[in-house]
C-alpha cells in the first residue's frame, strides 16, 4: 500500500466493499438489510492512521471475520 491514503479514500474503499457483500448475500424476500445484522465490527482511525493504513488488509481482516457491518470512527484530537 502506498502511502498517502486519506480517511476518505479509506471509507469509500470499505464502503463500496460492505455494500457489494450486501448486494451478493442479499436475498429476494424484500427485507431492509438492518434486519438482518448479525455480526458487527468496529475501529477507530486516527491522524497517525493516514500514513500507513493498509486498506486491502482491514477489508480481508473483516471479511474473514464475517462481519455484516463495520463501524469506521474517523474522529481524534485533530477530527
Amino acid at each position: 500500500m502506498t502511502d498517502g491514503v486519506s480517511r476518505r479514500e479509506f471509507l469509500g474503499v470499505t464502503g463500496t466493499l460492505i455494500a457489494a457483500k450486501k448486494t451478493q448475500a442479499a436475498g429476494n424476500d424484500g427485507e431492509p438489510w438492518y434486519r438482518h445484522i448479525q455480526r458487527c465490527g468496529q475501529t477507530n482511525l486516527n491522524e497517525k492512521d493516514l500514513t500507513g493504513v493498509d486498506v486491502e488488509g482491514w477489508a480481508e481482516y473483516w471479511a474473514s471475520l464475517k462481519v455484516d457491518v463495520v463501524l469506521l470512527n474517523g474522529g481524534g484530537i485533530v477530527a
